[in-house]
């Protein structure tokens, strides 16, 4: 028994090719849409961090007054001039405020 080519009529495949086109461009959209998920910044929203009121003594009376330039590098990785300047630069951004 012989196989016979079976002839496809031009509509059959143009529709396939129709068909095959508007997959192709599913996948596009759909790949697309995946990436710009992925890349899109997110949107921030601010973080709250609670805390529990602690006395100060240990900073204020120990660190601040006895230590030296040596215990702070030695301490903090950091000089104390240096430690300061950053505290104060970002200040505003560390500081205890009131969360509602």
């Amino acid at each position: 028994m012989e196989l016979q080519k079976v002839k496809t009529p031009k509509k059959q495949i143009i529709r396939r090719l129709d068909i095959l086109r508007r997959q192709a461009t599913k996948r596009m959209i759909y790949v697309a849409m995946v990436m710009h998920s992925l890349l899109a910044p997110l949107p921030r929203r601010p973080k709250a961090c609670w805390t529990v009121m602690r006395s100060s003594h240990w900073w204020e009376c120990i660190v601040l007054q006895s230590f030296t330039d040596e215990d702070w590098v030695e301490n903090f990785r950091i000089s104390k001039p240096t430690f300061m300047f950053l505290c104060q630069h970002l200040k505003e951004n560390i500081e205890w405020r009131i969360l509602t």
